[in-house]
């Protein structure tokens, strides 16, 4: 068995605040220990995969994605540049 960080309560805190009102907190999936076992390791989510790919530099677009983010800036440089 695997021991991994449980995805319910993030971070394997245990407790997930939004519910301190149903049982104190505890996090139901890993009972309040901050990590579940598993028979086998899960492969990481597409999701993760892309995001560890967006922040590689070494990755073909990411010039190209650095070049994006500049021209449009974020969206608190965003929010600066159009007050409402």
């Amino acid at each position: 068995m695997h021991k991994i960080e449980c995805p319910r309560c993030l971070g394997g805190k245990g407790e997930i605040r939004a519910f301190r009102h149903v049982q104190g907190g505890v996090c139901f999936r890993c009972k309040g220990r901050g990590y579940v076992e598993v028979k086998t390791i899960p492969k990481p989510s597409v999701r993760f995969v892309a995001m560890q790919k967006w922040a590689n530099p070494e990755d073909v677009n990411y010039n190209k994605r650095q070049s994006t983010l500049a021209m449009h800036g974020c969206p608190a440089q965003w929010q600066e540049r159009h007050p409402e």
